[in-house]
């Protein structure tokens, strides 16, 4: 049988024979394809240590249908976090203990925070390496680390709209320097303080704005505010607001 050919797509064991899915080279064959034919694979191939690691390197997700006893093998639980770090959630209690595992998830996929033991929600590496691959992350960290400034910026380095979560805007929202990475990234000014979006000097530095007089931006501003009540892409602002200011200008 040609695999490429199957009417299954990818899963080529889905549909195929009770014979293929017992054949070893051909499950094998498979699951280097796609990870994820090892769900349609003879319950004894799950449990094969190189049928095992070639689907969990080829698709992390695949340790989900691993045998309970490959789920406790480091080896295997190792190389599926490295192709998939939330696949950290179908490894077995004592390889989620694992700090190499868990650092290795956080670094391949910082939302597989979500699925860490608890004993590292107080591991300020493992969190910092999690929000540093995605800033998502931040959504799983613990209260305490939301004070963490260094932690803060670096997840919202990565994802702006995280600056919107609940809990991160009321803390951080008058700190200029987190304020203008999140912005730039296309955060919503309504999360800004207030005393931020009225300065001048703030606003000018957010969209590389020059300007003559402070006056005369204020004056911009003023004509411009109704930008700032709706999301828009920053390039979009940004081209609004040389505008306003060009008008502004050629008025004077």
């Amino acid at each position: 049988m040609n695999l490429t050919t199957s009417s299954g797509g990818d899963l080529f064991l889905k549909t195929a024979s009770f014979e293929i899915r017992h054949n070893y080279d051909l499950v094998l064959n498979a699951v280097n394809i796609q990870g994820l034919n090892l769900k349609y694979a003879a319950h004894a191939f799950r449990d094969n240590y190189n049928i095992v690691l070639a689907a969990v390197a080829q698709n992390g997700w695949a340790l989900e249908f691993a045998s309970e006893r490959l789920r406790d093998n480091y080896g295997i639980v190792m190389a599926a976090v490295l192709n998939c770090g939330s696949a950290l959630l179908y490894a077995s209690p004592r390889c989620n203990r694992d700090r190499n595992i868990v650092m290795t998830a956080m670094k391949s996929s910082g939302y597989a925070l979500k699925y860490v033991n608890q004993i590292f929600l107080t591991d300020r590496e493992i969190i910092m390496a999690a929000v540093k691959n995605d800033g998502d992350a931040l959504e799983h960290v613990p209260e305490n680390f939301l004070n963490d400034r260094e932690i803060v910026m670096t997840a919202i380095s990565n994802c702006s709209i995280m600056f919107e979560f609940g809990t991160i805007f009321p803390l951080w929202s008058a700190d200029r320097d987190i304020a203008i990475i999140a912005v730039r990234n296309n955060a919503g000014f309504k999360y800004i303080n207030k005393a931020l979006y009225d300065n001048p000097d703030f606003l000018a530095e957010v969209f590389n704005i020059e300007y003559k007089t402070p006056e005369l931006f204020h004056e911009i501003m003023e004509r411009g505010r109704c930008l700032f009540k709706i999301p828009l892409p920053k390039a979009v602002i940004t081209l609004l607001l040389r505008l306003l200011i060009e008008a502004a200008v050629c008025s004077d």
